[in-house]
């Protein structure tokens, strides 16, 4: 994992190297909402690994980014979506940009946020975009592309 300043804005990089280096990019508000969904995803987690049948968690965190934990694959699966030519609600496609963690990565990786936010204050401090002034109006809010990447109608989680 590296953290880079990019354009004014911290961006935290998730890589995997097995046979091909995979990584997803996330900016500091797409952090801020990952984030805010860990003991989310670490319930997804434990689920797992008592052998639950039908978990199936999806959360989103920003642009066409969702982070996915499903009974049968141990992992937790960062991965970028994306939305085909006269899609409709549902028919939203994942994409090859991103990675997926296993349960143990996926430890280290709660074990490094603490030091991650200590060593980076404005990551630790970024709220993410839904909390941002102009979505306090809906109408303003569903024009926003962070969090409705598709359209404020295609979606694959719930609304913020």
């Amino acid at each position: 994992m590296t953290v880079k300043k990019c354009d004014g804005d911290y961006v935290v990089t998730l890589r995997i190297k097995n046979d091909d280096v995979k990584y997803v990019e996330l900016s500091s508000k797409r952090w801020a909402a990952f984030r805010q969904l860990v003991n989310d995803i670490n319930t997804g987690v434990k689920a797992l690994m008592k052998g639950e049948k039908g978990v199936k968690l999806q959360l989103h965190i920003g642009g066409g980014y969702y982070v996915s934990v499903t009974s049968g694959i141990s992992c937790v699966d960062f991965r970028k979506f994306y939305k085909p030519y006269n899609a409709v609600y549902g028919d939203i496609k994942a994409t090859r940009c991103g990675v997926a963690l296993r349960l143990e990565e996926w430890s280290h990786l709660c074990s490094l946020m603490v030091a991650i936010n200590a060593a980076y204050p404005t990551l630790g401090t970024t709220l993410p975009s839904y909390y941002d002034e102009d979505h306090t109006d809906p109408m303003t809010s569903i024009t926003c592309t962070e969090c409705y990447p598709f359209g404020h109608n295609l979606h694959l989680a719930r609304p913020h």
